[in-house]
């Protein structure tokens, strides 16, 4: 009853609390990058030399891309960040538990203490490798597609 709805409003709460968080630290970060990136592209003239070298049509908007080249490694950066330390927590929480609960036999014919441990863990070893070949293959054609752009 009213135990359950404390918690409910409690995790709402800490979570609405910790994407504020985040959005914030994406706005200071992103915002900080920006400014230091452009600067040191203004510097020395640099955007004037491009366009009178001829060298601007190898890069198209410059500016646009600083901008969105930092867009894109301060949402991925935060974004790797949390789920990283959220997963840790996650493993720390749940190994244990996992490690307890396990029959001390596995599948009912030999001994083996916490064996659903050992199964999760290759489960995860495969969905890692196969999510790497697959990516490694996302990654070329995103490139290409970024190179279009």
């Amino acid at each position: 009853g009213d135990l359950s709805t404390c918690m409910v409003i409690v995790i709402v709460l800490i979570a609405t609390y910790a994407d504020y968080m985040r959005q914030m630290l994406y706005i200071d970060w992103r915002g900080w990058l920006t400014d230091r990136y452009l600067r040191r592209w203004m510097a020395n003239h640099l955007h004037y030399i491009m366009q009178v070298d001829g060298d601007l049509s190898k890069i198209d908007n410059p500016d646009q891309r600083i901008q969105e080249d930092l867009d894109k490694f301060v949402s991925l950066t935060i974004s790797l960040s949390y789920n990283f330390a959220w997963n840790v927590g996650t493993l720390c929480v749940f190994l244990p538990l996992l490690w307890i609960l396990s029959p001390k036999k596995a599948f009912g014919m030999f001994y083996l203490p916490g064996w659903l441990v050992y199964v999760a863990l290759a489960f995860s070893i495969v969905g890692t490798l196969v999510t790497h070949l697959v990516g490694s293959q996302l990654m070329r054609i995103n490139f290409a597609r970024q190179r279009m752009e």
